[in-house]
């Protein structure tokens, strides 16, 4: 078995995926093993991820890799790049789906919708998402359909994002997207006025946005 080194990975990943490109996760752990890994997907995710100037995707559920460029040099150094950005974030390490999800919802031009079971971490993924608007230079709105919701929000993000501003709107709360970067709201009140304000770039982040079918909600 080759040992865990994460350069000999790196070539290996991308011989492979030079000879025969598109493989998933799963195609390039078997392709390893050929080799001599005894690896995991998320170790494979990692390099991956980690070193987005040699492999890319195409945006997939699964995502399929490909090769973006040649090895220049055997003993040349790529320094991994952070997805997704977590410059204030301080949370647990996101799981392999949650940084996959994100990955996926900046190729798709930062929109998209997460389906996944309750209990998974959706409410991480779009905290992450958050810290990426953040820093960005965005303000966040967040809307949920009730007062329980809105309370475990606020709780999560501050606990997350600890230098980031963070208010609420509703349940006697009346704080804004002026004075905050982030901002929790109850679906029904944010549909009632202009929460973002005039020519200021936000991010819209929707939890259980099944629930807002109703016609007045679409002026969000």
């Amino acid at each position: 078995m080759a040992s865990y080194n994460r350069e000999n990975l790196v070539r290996d990943l991308h011989r492979i995926l030079k000879r025969t490109p598109r493989q998933t996760k799963y195609d390039l752990r078997k392709a390893l093993a050929t080799l001599g890994w005894d690896i995991t997907t998320s170790q494979i995710n990692s390099v991956l991820y980690g070193y987005r100037d040699l492999f890319e995707h195409g945006g997939e559920s699964l995502p399929v890799w490909r090769t973006t460029q040649e090895l220049v040099s055997k003993t040349r150094r790529t320094v991994p790049q952070k997805t997704p950005d977590l410059g204030y974030y301080r949370g647990p390490s996101p799981r392999e789906w949650q940084q996959e999800a994100i990955e996926a919802w900046q190729a798709a031009g930062r929109r998209g919708v997460i389906e996944a079971v309750t209990g998974t971490g959706k409410t991480t993924v779009g905290i992450l998402a958050a810290a990426d608007a953040a820093a960005r230079g965005l303000r966040i709105l967040i809307v949920v359909p009730g007062l329980d919701l809105l309370d475990q929000w606020y709780r999560k993000l501050t606990e997350e994002l600890p230098t980031l501003a963070v208010g609420r709107f509703c349940g006697g709360h009346k704080d804004s997207l002026a004075n905050h970067r982030i901002l929790v709201s109850t679906v029904q009140s944010a549909s009632r006025r202009r929460m973002l304000p005039v020519g200021m770039p936000g991010l819209l982040v929707a939890d259980e946005v099944h629930r807002y079918c109703a016609e007045s909600f679409a002026a969000l």
